[in-house]
């Protein structure tokens, strides 16, 4: 059974300002003329005059170094500030430093850094402080929604789902651009999430209905394969789940591995009685990734953590130099399309433009201060980068080992099966290996017989015809 990975799919909106003083800043600067009182304006005006980055050492220290109560004039700027660039920069922090803001996106870094380490009833509290207008509320929606799906409370999981989905929805219809992409996979995922909530609920027709309303054209919709393919299993629908899973094999979705598809195609081969399919399945898994993943673990081992290396690796994948069939390639190419690495990579590219940018200018007081602060945060956001890389391939190992642990499991099964079917005396069934009658379908669901031809929307749509030998 696929388990619920505590992932969120968190974005960070960005406002437009028109402000100006930067250059009153600039001179008060270059003199030095500078108090701690005065970081507020300075960062306000660095965010307006497009160096959000360079700013980020500030607020920090600002959150730091203050009394236990900050004034509301930082919490509009650090919410301005944080929507810029985005939030893992400040995940790092105490957690006694970023309470001491009571800005929406600090409520929301502290509701994060809860729920991760599994402190669900304090998350549920930060995020229900997060007001309704701000660009974060959406994607509070979409944690509280996981949080109490994780809880198993279901119910209250999908009345917070809905609303997500529907208060993203009409956000995206009033905005443009990246805000109202951002929006549009928001709704996605919390349309993933009511799936995933009928799934726990053992409601699969529901579960079907909602995986169905994600659009093939969504970034989501790849990962949902396997989680549809289960569903079914549940539904006994064992032809749907094998067209559900061979989908994985189509061109288009080369980068998308999950080493539990192989298990689940055994399994359901398996439930068919068609042992001699799910033994095949079994063999060419062990003898395609057992040597790989033990090289997989040492490399794991020998690196530790090791941050800078692992960014170093992403970027020379990126680069065509990683490129080998390995599983470690294969593995870096589920990362690099995951929306949690495109988020931290997109501030990459962003804080080293930045960097260029101030170095770009004429030397004085503020470009080497700007230059110190831009440098420091590229170098944190290649540690963050580095680090999500490592977790994730730690992460990825652990299903892969698993994986093997549940296709040792089906291989017992079958060669327990075919032993009782030898004292049996059973004959072989003979007969037609597919045929058309075998095939389901619900009201968004239709057949049609595509003669041959192929085409990009039929992927996901596979079903196979296969009779049940059992």
């Amino acid at each position: 059974m696929f388990s619920m990975r505590k992932s969120l799919f968190i974005l960070f909106l960005t406002p437009a300002f028109v402000f100006a003083g930067y250059g009153n800043i600039k001179g008060r600067l270059d003199r030095g003329r500078i108090r701690f009182s005065d970081y507020p304006s300075i960062i306000n005006s660095l965010v307006g005059n497009n160096h959000a980055y360079s700013a980020i050492p500030w607020a920090k220290e600002f959150l730091a170094s203050s009394g236990t109560v900050i004034n509301r004039t930082f919490d509009s700027v650090f919410d301005r500030l944080v929507s810029k660039v985005g939030v893992n920069q400040f995940e790092t922090m105490p957690i006694r430093f970023l309470s001491r803001s009571n800005s929406n996106y600090a409520k929301y870094i502290i509701a994060k850094k809860h729920f991760r380490k599994e402190r669900y009833s304090q998350s549920i509290n930060e995020l229900k402080k997060v007001n309704v207008d701000s660009s974060i509320y959406a994607f509070s929606l979409n944690m509280l929604g996981t949080i109490y799906s994780l809880k198993n409370d279901q119910n209250t999981a999908i009345g917070y789902f809905e609303d997500c989905v529907d208060f993203s929805e009409k956000e995206a219809k009033r905005n443009k651009g990246s805000t109202k992409r951002q929006l549009e996979a928001n709704k996605d995922y919390c349309t993933l999430g009511l799936a995933r909530s009928f799934y726990a609920k053992k409601n699969y027709d529901k579960a079907t209905l909602a995986y169905l309303d994600i659009p093939k054209s969504s970034g989501v919709w790849p990962q949902i394969l396997f989680e549809e393919a289960w569903n079914s299993y549940y539904q006994r629908g064992y032809n749907r789940t094998l067209g559900k899973l061979v989908t994985y094999k189509a061109p288009l979705l080369e980068g998308y591995y999950n080493p539990e598809i192989d298990v689940l195609n055994a399994l359901t081969y398996f439930r068919m009685c068609l042992f001699d399919d799910a033994n095949s399945i079994a063999e060419s898994f062990y003898k395609k990734y057992l040597g790989p993943a033990t090289n997989l673990r040492n490399f794991l081992l020998k690196r530790g953590k090791d941050h800078l290396y692992y960014y170093k690796l992403m970027a020379r994948f990126e680069d065509k130099m990683e490129r080998s069939g390995t599983l470690l390639v294969k593995l870096l190419k589920v990362i690099e399309k995951e929306e949690a690495y495109q988020e931290i990579r997109s501030h990459l590219l962003a804080v080293s433009d930045e960097f260029r940018s101030v170095r770009g200018q004429s030397r004085s007081r503020t470009r080497r201060i700007l230059l110190r602060n831009t440098a420091e945060v590229l170098k944190m956001q290649k540690k963050l980068l580095g680090s999500y890389v490592r977790s994730r391939l730690v992460t990825l190992y652990a299903d892969v080992y698993k994986a093997f642990q549940n296709m040792s499991y089906i291989k017992l099964e079958i060669l327990s099966k075919q032993k009782e079917k030898l004292y049996s005396f059973e004959e072989d069934k003979k007969g037609k290996r597919g045929d058309i009658k075998y095939l389901e379908r619900n009201e968004k669901q239709y057949f049609w017989n595509f003669n041959g031809e192929f085409w990009g929307d039929e992927l996901g749509d596979y079903v196979f015809a296969l009779r049940n030998q059992c």
